[in-house]
């Protein structure tokens, strides 16, 4: 199941707390199931849920790139580590594997001024696979930084754990790695009277260490579209979880389009502190 536009936040949280996830007792329930095909909801053709007969054989992009461990399901497979600063463009002949916590950037503050802080952009082009192994491994989108996930309906963005490559996972696996946070300098209604609406009115995410919120109620934390997360969650400790998708002071000129989270371990996806 697929659906559209961080902007209906509540109904899209909706959807995917009673599609993606399953909810209930019956945690089997899975949309569409682990290759199945990807829908276009207007309509259109399905993809093949991001697998291909094709191996990927390819290197690394560049000397920001190891190539870790033996092939996976003969796929080479390149590590992500962070902190990313500047640009960084995966190339779509290799799968990926993420080495603990990667930050896509270093937060820059609720207005961008922040000393030390530094602006990341990571480009994720269709097709690509990400995985992650441990609980430990999962993605953030600091403040000032952005992700970029350009998956087409036949050629969907997979972020996924090694097994399912493998093919070993089993239709009930869930939280087998941590998942995405994506984090913006939107205003957040979780600060004291004299700071809210200001730059100055921030928050640690749910999750992580990592801050949210600001003053700008149209920031951008990038794009995904047709984004697929299958397997993470994570709880730290009770009400403290890592989830598919963490959205946390998110601005709406990030673009959301086409996203499905399958068999996550906690919320498939969360919004947090948005006015």
């Amino acid at each position: 199941m697929f659906t559209k536009s961080i902007k209906n936040s509540l109904f899209v949280t909706s959807i995917f707390l009673l599609a993606a996830c399953g909810g209930g007792g019956d945690t089997s329930i899975a949309s569409p199931g682990e290759l199945g095909p990807l829908s276009d909801p207007s309509g259109g053709g399905g993809g093949t849920g991001g697998s291909s007969s094709n191996l990927l054989t390819g290197s690394c992009p560049n000397s920001e790139f190891i190539q870790v461990g033996s092939p996976v399901a003969g796929n080479n497979v390149c590590a992500i580590q962070g902190p990313i600063t500047g640009e960084l463009t995966l190339t779509d002949d290799v799968m990926y594997r993420m080495l603990g916590k990667v930050d896509v950037g270093i937060d820059m503050g609720g207005d961008g001024t922040k000393a030390g802080g530094a602006s990341g952009t990571l480009i994720i082009p269709a097709g690509v696979v990400i995985m992650g192994r441990t609980s430990n491994d999962y993605l953030v989108i600091n403040r000032g930084s952005k992700i970029i996930a350009n998956g087409t309906r036949s050629a969907p963005i997979r972020f996924t754990h090694n097994t399912a490559i493998e093919g070993t996972v089993t239709e009930n696996e869930r939280g087998l790695w941590g998942g995405i946070v994506i984090l913006g300098k939107a205003p957040i209604n979780k600060c004291s009277n004299d700071v809210r609406g200001t730059a100055a009115c921030e928050r640690v995410v749910e999750g992580s260490d990592a801050l949210m919120g600001g003053a700008t109620p149209d920031d951008d934390s990038g794009k995904l579209n047709f984004v697929r997360v299958e397997y993470a969650g994570y709880e730290i400790f009770p009400g403290n979880e890592l989830n598919g998708i963490t959205f946390g002071g998110v601005g709406s000129g990030t673009e959301v389009d086409y996203v499905q989270v399958h068999n996550n371990q906690d919320d498939c996806v969360e919004f947090l502190a948005v006015l």
